[in-house]
């Protein structure tokens, strides 16, 4: 039987040089830079560290091979100096509406916000810091090794927030530019794919026996808080 709809190519490019490599967290599609007509951009991160900002136009046709030219859409391409594991899009910004973009390295979290300037009579797209969290477990300097990060309205907060994932099975919940608290899955063996889902509440994974759980992000909080009292103790 015959399908009613049919997909078609609308635009394509090639991202980076021989040898760029890229993991599966590494893109995200959003109006990050806050344009006031809403366009999405697609926004990729390299393990070479690379970053960059398309804005997708469709162009040309098939017949004369100006399709496949989208070096004009590329708007911002900037080195981080730090492997990009995953991308994250949402309302992260301290004050304001405005979408900001999370960018996970191994051993850090950096939010940035995208910004057009005028720079030269040019209008010109730049990645500004607006804060970055050095990740260690509960603040005492021991190790913490990235895995992946979900973001959502956690506990049914107004802001985004983001929850990072170790190697080890570590969730470290950062609001704004502070962490909020770690815990440990003590049934993790491998990290696995992690997501929030807000009607829930709830943090969900899958663990190294191939088991779907569900955890409530009240019962991680409190669960840290008697942990912080227990060594304050």
């Amino acid at each position: 039987m015959s399908s009613l709809f049919q997909a078609r190519e609308w635009w394509r490019t090639r991202l980076g040089g021989a040898g760029e490599e890229f993991c599966h967290g590494s893109l995200a599609v959003a109006n990050v830079d806050n344009a006031a007509d809403g366009g999405c951009k697609v926004i990729t991160g390299s393990l070479q560290g690379m970053l960059r900002l398309y804005s997708p136009r469709q162009r040309g046709s098939e017949s004369d091979g100006s399709r496949g030219d989208s070096s004009q859409d590329l708007l911002l391409e900037q080195p981080l100096d730090h492997p990009i594991l995953q991308l994250e899009v949402g309302k992260f910004m301290m004050h304001g509406e405005q979408l900001a973009v999370a960018v996970l390295h191994p051993r850090r979290l950096v939010v940035y916000s995208i910004e057009l300037k005028i720079m030269s009579g040019e209008a010109v797209h730049t990645a500004e810091v607006l804060y970055r969290h050095d990740l260690t477990a509960n603040n005492s300097g021991e190790s913490f090794t990235a895995y992946n990060m979900c973001c959502g309205t956690f506990g049914g907060s107004e802001r985004d927030s983001i929850c990072v994932q170790s190697m080890d099975g570590k969730l470290q919940l950062l609001e704004g530019n502070a962490c909020a608290f770690c815990r440990r899955l003590v049934t993790c063996l491998v990290p696995g794919p992690l997501c929030y889902v807000p009607r829930l509440e709830s943090f969900v994974t899958c663990n190294s026996a191939c088991e779907i759980e569900c955890y409530r992000y009240q019962a991680l909080a409190a669960a840290a808080d008697m942990e912080r009292e227990e060594e304050g103790d």
